[in-house]
């Protein structure tokens, strides 16, 4: 993975005549993650000779994939939040005045709902919106607004979310909320939830989940994501907001919630009531770059782990989530390494990146 001048920013996987003997290697496949790239950045493949041109070698590639599948606010210092630029998450801060945007560690209402933060959107917009009615899209320079970058082609998108209405359910100040897909110029694509105080009673909604298929994105589209005051700013309202998945392929995250010795897994961004594969060994073998999705299993393991059912074989919830754990007592140091699949029943299941965890 290259910048825009070239520079190397991420090797991917490379190879030369003493790494296999001659002739054809086996197909492999890889599944890689790194970090956000810049406008301009690309994928680089490269073969080449060395000191002679008297036999050219060749590299063959397909099926390439560049996802940005799900979005956390983990990587955001709790209390921050960006303003102008990218970030790790692909969230490109707040546009409009008034409202604060903030990542928060502190539960509340629920949140967060995976992970260890979620974003904070404190209504901050004095616009005038009838209950029950529908922001306009493009938005107002005065809307206070979260943008979160969508992969394009992405036909599904799914997150969670809460809405603490500050000043109850009433006709006239009707604080509210509104998420969208939108296009490049803020346009609206598609509708995926909004409300009100005209009907919220005062106080936290609880967590929702929204999941739900769309339009494929177009190039530069993205999630919109708005808390609004209307006709006063004396109260503000809020929405909470974690968890966002752009179903590309299933995530796989470990954790050691009861401290030293614990486990627990969870898979997300999956396909709803989907069969889901979690092999896992103990081997690092050629980690990431293993035979099987970056892993080093054997067969008779995968077998085996496929016929013991959960957690390694089983299947997602309505949310396309299943967790397992917390265990405790496990060894404090032993590393796993595991991947995910789902779709499993499709000729082409979609493979989430490699994980590796060292239990603490």
């Amino acid at each position: 993975v290259c910048a825009v001048g070239g520079d190397r920013v991420a090797l991917v996987a490379r190879g030369d005549t003493f790494s296999f003997a001659g002739g054809c290697s086996a197909v492999q496949s890889i599944a890689v993650s790194f970090a956000p790239t810049s406008a301009g950045s690309y994928l680089s493949l490269v073969s080449y000779n060395e000191g002679d041109t008297v036999a050219d070698s060749q590299l063959r590639v397909d099926n390439i994939r560049l996802t940005r599948s799900t979005v956390d606010f983990e990587c955001q210092a709790p209390g921050a939040f960006p303003t102008a630029g990218g970030d790790c998450g692909f969230v490109t801060g707040t546009t409009g005045s008034g409202g604060s945007v903030t990542a928060s560690a502190a539960p509340s209402c629920g949140m967060p709902t995976s992970g260890t933060q979620y974003a904070r959107l404190l209504a901050g917009a004095n616009i005038d919106i009838p209950g029950g009615g529908t922001i306009a899209r493009p938005l107002a320079a005065n809307v206070s607004e979260v943008r979160v970058a969508i992969p394009t082609g992405a036909s599904h998108v799914s997150f969670d979310y809460s809405f603490n209405n500050a000043e109850g359910t009433q006709g006239t100040y009707i604080d509210g909320y509104d998420v969208a897909v939108v296009d490049s110029t803020g346009a609206l694509l598609f509708q995926c939830v909004k409300g009100d105080a005209s009907t919220a009673p005062v106080g936290c909604s609880g967590p929702a989940h929204f999941n739900s298929g769309m339009p494929a994105a177009p190039a530069g589209a993205y999630l919109s994501l708005v808390c609004f005051n209307s006709l006063d700013t004396s109260v503000d309202s809020i929405l909470l907001v974690d968890s966002i998945c752009f179903v590309g392929r299933p995530r796989l995250t470990f954790s050691a919630p009861l401290g030293a010795g614990s486990l627990a897994s969870r898979i997300d961004c999956a396909n709803p009531f989907d069969f889901v594969l979690m092999p896992v060994t103990l081997a690092p073998g050629a980690f990431p770059f293993g035979a099987f999705y970056g892993v080093d299993i054997s067969l008779l393991d995968l077998f085996a782990q496929v016929g013991g059912g959960a957690p390694f074989f089983t299947t997602t919830d309505a949310k396309g989530v299943y967790e397992f754990g917390p265990i405790p007592g496990l060894p404090s140091g032993l590393t796993i390494y595991a991947t995910v699949l789902d779709g499993l029943t499709s000729p082409n299941p979609r493979v989430g990146l490699p994980a590796a965890f060292t239990i603490p």
